[in-house]
């Protein structure tokens, strides 16, 4: 394009020329006209646009040979050439033991560090390779797994990080499973998992009344949407309108060393007919009254269960890693609850009765 390549721009002929003005998601939709009379169709996901940073996907052939020949050919730019490099190769999930490669032209400087639930032997490096072997620590087949890493630094400097998975994936915490407790004739209804489960590659999903499992696999968006449609659990419209039962729909997640499957945790939903089975046992009832407040939360979060017979209260607070951030107990009173080292983010209230969940919320943190 030779009014970019002469006249104005980055004077790259293959790059479109940029007036600077609007762009609409990432498309450029300010019209005009370029120095030729030409309407101005600037690539939006090229770096060097003038969208925002976050179109930028791509550079044209013309600027990546403009920028390798100055890297070559400047004195200044030439000197800033990166002269070491390190990586670390292997497989994302480790179940009793897997195998890693480091590729370094200073191997021989790296130390090898590691997270403490692997044990690494290390081979002495050969052209400039050094082999690892892990071993998952816990090879507990019955256990959940979790992350793990390996790092080569120079000194106190890294170089490479390798993050990884070791062993079964995480338990499905009890109530993770999101979506409406009715299900009525003819609907298909969605259930979710909001937050992607350590660990877990796929997911298989079970449901009341009908025998074969849904999987999912592999795993790739950060939550889970699975449909539940009703009609089609069933060999037909006229065995649905019979009636059913309530049920739970089960969840578990899996990867190559197996799956948490001795875990499975759910929502129990009531399918809701005309004509009803009489049969079927009464649905689930309301939550116990339990109040809590204010949500979204500052500095205090109280818990009023003073309508809860005397008993002791487990409470719980879980982030959005599934991780524990809050573990106390309380009578059957007002419990004061102090938020203020949790950062701002929605986390998971539980409120067990011994062993038994009774309430699970959704709680915001907003200081």
């Amino acid at each position: 394009m030779v009014n970019n390549q002469l006249i104005c721009g980055d004077f790259v002929k293959d790059t479109p020329p940029d007036p600077k003005l609007g762009y609409t998601n990432c498309i450029y939709s300010s019209g005009g006209l370029d120095y030729c009379g030409d309407p101005y169709a600037p690539l939006g996901n090229n770096y060097m646009a003038y969208a925002s940073m976050t179109c930028g996907t791509s550079f044209t052939t013309g600027q990546m040979r403009r920028m390798k020949n100055a890297l070559q050919l400047l004195p200044n730019l030439y000197s800033t050439q990166l002269v070491d490099y390190t990586y670390i190769r292997g497989n994302s999930i480790v179940c009793f033991s897997g195998d890693y490669v480091i590729n370094s032209n200073n191997a021989a400087s790296l130390t090898i560090d590691s997270s403490p639930n692997i044990n690494v032997t290390i081979s002495s490096p050969i052209n400039n390779e050094i082999a690892l072997t892990v071993y998952n620590v816990d090879q507990n087949i019955s256990n959940e797994g979790g992350p793990a890493w390996i790092s080569a630094k120079i000194g106190n400097i890294e170089q490479a990080r390798m993050d990884f998975w070791v062993g079964r994936p995480k338990k499905v915490l009890p109530n993770a499973i999101l979506g409406p407790i009715d299900v009525y004739k003819d609907d298909v209804k969605e259930y979710y998992l909001e937050t992607k489960l350590g660990g877990a590659e796929g997911y298989v999903w079970q449901f009341p009344g009908y025998s074969q499992n849904e999987e999912a696999f592999p795993f790739q968006n950060t939550h889970f949407n699975w449909q539940y449609d009703y009609l089609a659990k069933y060999n037909s419209a006229a065995q649905a309108r019979v009636g059913t039962c309530s049920g739970e729909i089960l969840l578990y997640g899996i990867n190559e060393c197996g799956d948490d499957d001795d875990n499975l945790e759910g929502l129990t939903i009531n399918v809701v007919n005309t004509p009803p089975n009489s049969n079927c046992p009464p649905p689930p009832g309301p939550d116990p009254l339990i109040v809590y407040y204010p949500n979204p939360a500052d500095s205090l979060l109280e818990i009023d269960m003073s309508l809860q017979q005397y008993k002791i209260f487990d409470i719980v607070i879980y982030d959005e890693g599934q991780t524990v951030k809050y573990s106390g107990q309380s009578t059957n009173v007002i419990k004061s609850i102090d938020t203020f080292n949790l950062v701002n983010s929605t986390y998971y209230l539980h409120i067990y009765d011994g062993t038994e969940l009774i309430l699970s919320k959704i709680l915001i943190i907003n200081h």
